[in-house]
């Protein structure tokens, strides 16, 4: 069995994919295999994929009849046998040394769950973004925080880690469960709640992951009218884990600013607590 399994979403993006499959064959460290879910693209995507599958017999293939036939991602998880999940969209790409530097992390870290890394954030032609005001120049770039503090962050900011930087322990969805296939926009938001309510987690600054912004606002979580509508849903449903049995028992070190009037009350006492919280942070969900 490998050690790493690497999991590709694939969705329309041939003129990217055999990039972002030719950056992981490079890894240093090769211990790994590559599954892959097509979600039914309309492009070439998996003839370029089919081909790479016949060259490499790591390479795992599903393809989706239709666009959402299965999640992808958990479709691709369900199907990996590696230790170690990484993760990476079809239209980006690894460093040489990701791999190896995030395993040997792991490897030293059994108290850590996941590891993400900081990002490079390119253009479609593969150069660095030119525009330093964009929302990604920066948003990757995080001190380490506690789980509890990740969590503190999370409520009142939102996301902030590179979804496909992270090298994650497959333990973690066995007993976490995967990814929530009613959410688009913030599945994996609403998935580093849910780790962050058990687990610490640790973000490396190396830029270890090229992240490609496309032009048009074409990537899935473009600045459009529908993706903010569909966020604004999206955000109740994570909001929710926060008066979980789980998260309530933590109310205080996740909320240090409400800890002294919290800590020996009842659910009734934190949920109202969590509800002032919530209208402090002004966000219409």
């Amino acid at each position: 069995m490998p050690r790493v399994s690497v999991v590709v979403p694939s969705y329309n993006h041939e003129r990217f994919v055999a990039r972002a499959l030719d950056s992981v064959l490079a890894q240093t460290y090769q211990d790994l295999e590559i599954v892959i879910t097509d979600d039914g693209s309309s492009d070439n995507s998996v003839e370029v994929l089919r081909a790479y599958q016949e060259k490499d017999s790591r390479i795992k293939l599903f393809v989706n009849r239709v666009n959402y036939e299965t999640h992808s991602v958990n479709n691709c998880i369900r199907h990996s046998s590696g230790e170690y999940l990484a993760m990476l969209s079809s239209d980006d790409e690894f460093s040489p040394a990701k791999l190896a530097t995030q395993v040997s992390f792991l490897d030293d870290h059994p108290d850590v769950a996941a590891v993400f890394t900081n990002a490079r954030i390119v253009n479609e032609h593969g150069h660095d973004l030119s525009d330093p005001t964009h929302f990604y120049s920066t948003i990757f770039t995080q001190p380490n925080r506690s789980r509890h503090e990740w969590l503190h962050h999370f409520f009142f900011n939102g996301n902030c880690l590179c979804h496909p930087s992270v090298l994650i322990r497959k333990t973690v969805y066995d007993t976490l469960g995967l990814y929530n296939p009613l959410l688009a926009a913030f599945d994996d938001l609403d998935m580093w709640v849910r780790l962050c309510l058990h687990h610490q987690i640790h973000v490396l600054p190396e830029k270890l992951i090229n992240f490609r912004i496309l032009d048009r606002q074409a990537n899935y979580s473009g600045d459009k009218p529908e993706n903010f509508r569909r966020g604004q849903y999206e955000w109740i449903k994570i909001l929710d884990h926060f008066q979980t049995p789980a998260a309530l028992a933590q109310l205080h070190l996740i909320f240090p600013e409400v800890a002294v009037e919290v800590l020996h009350e009842c659910d009734a006492v934190r949920r109202h607590a969590l509800a002032r919280l919530a209208l402090q942070a002004g966000r219409p969900a």
